[in-house]
């Protein structure tokens, strides 16, 4: 048996709870992100709670017509955030903003 809950908060936030069977539970909650290259391309990040505690930062962004991801995997939230910034001022645009979507 496989129960979905799903919850949309402050339209940028959505935490999704699945149960399973009687005696598993686990919560994942997601936030959105938009990254505005300086020549005005759009891409996304996703930073996302796992069940385990552990944060994923997920930039999604392409180059020549091709769609990459990096995944950033740290113990705390602000900690995956700053990664992927830096990821992102290193590898996509040093001028880029990051901002909620």
């Amino acid at each position: 048996m496989l129960n979905l809950l799903f919850r949309a908060d402050h339209g940028t936030c959505c935490e999704r709870t699945f149960t399973i069977g009687k005696r598993m539970t686990f919560s994942v909650s997601t936030e959105a992100m938009s990254i505005i290259t300086s020549s005005g391309d759009a891409f996304n990040m996703l930073l996302s709670r796992q069940h385990n505690n552990l944060w994923v930062a997920t930039v999604i962004y392409e180059i020549n017509d091709s769609i990459y991801h990096e995944s950033i995997y740290e113990s705390d939230k602000e900690e995956a955030y700053r990664t992927a910034c830096n990821f992102v001022k290193d590898n996509i645009d040093d001028n880029a903003i990051i901002k909620p979507v």
